[in-house]
């Protein structure tokens, strides 16, 4: 099973989740050390991403993508050019602020190595392995698959308690999915978000950073 295999429920809700999960599974904020996290992070894939943006697109300004980038989701985009300006935004954000959004977690058992996977949070994922040591500890938003055993923060078994918290902590809007997986129902909880004019600008100076140096 890959963590990219993941797919939503078609009309799944809260009430339906509370029904088919098992009664020692929750969902819920809780703390891991980045030790013992399983990342997503390919270098060689990320070199060659950052290649092709800069052969590509860095000397066309004004090109397709480059137009549609304010108020878009990058959805459509190709991978090459949406992976290298998110990574520069999200850097940006973790290296001044930090992730003010938790990612997801999940705990995949029966598999070659049980493991803590991410979802979402792709791209974060790679910014804090990066960056991050090994004993930083990191909240993210928490299912612990089959029972297995966590201190949880806080647990979010009423929606009202969801809703309340996103309104107040993570103030974003959000949707919710539900994924059929090693046979209970994890949730997958997304921030909406839309691409923004730092990001816009952000290949702006990707741009001129090629164009001066090459």
């Amino acid at each position: 099973m890959s963590e990219f295999s993941l797919r939503p429920l078609p009309n799944f809700t809260w009430e339906d989740w509370l029904k088919f999960k098992d009664p020692s599974e929750k969902w819920g904020l809780a703390e891991f050390a980045v030790k013992d996290v399983s990342f997503d992070l390919k270098v060689p894939q990320l070199i060659t991403s950052f290649e092709h943006w800069f052969t590509n697109y860095a000397c066309e300004p004004k090109s397709f993508y480059s137009n549609k980038l304010i108020g878009s989701s990058t959805e459509n985009f190709p991978e090459h050019f949406e992976l290298p300006l998110k990574l520069a935004w999200l850097t940006r954000a973790y290296l001044t602020v930090g992730f003010k959004y938790p990612m997801g977690i999940f705990w995949f058992p029966r598999e070659t190595k049980e493991r803590w996977v991410i979802h979402p949070g792709g791209g974060r994922q790679k910014v804090l392995k990066m960056f991050s040591s090994e004993e930083d500890i990191v909240e993210f938003i928490t299912f612990n698959t089959g029972g297995k055993r966590i201190s949880f923060k806080e647990e979010f078994v009423e929606k009202d308690k969801f809703d309340k918290w996103t309104k107040d902590i993570l103030q974003a809007d959000y949707a919710l999915n539900w994924v059929a997986e090693k046979g209970t129902i994890p949730i997958v909880c997304s921030k909406l978000t839309i691409i923004t004019s730092i990001v816009k600008n952000l290949a702006k100076g990707y741009s001129r950073f090629y164009i001066n140096t090459t």
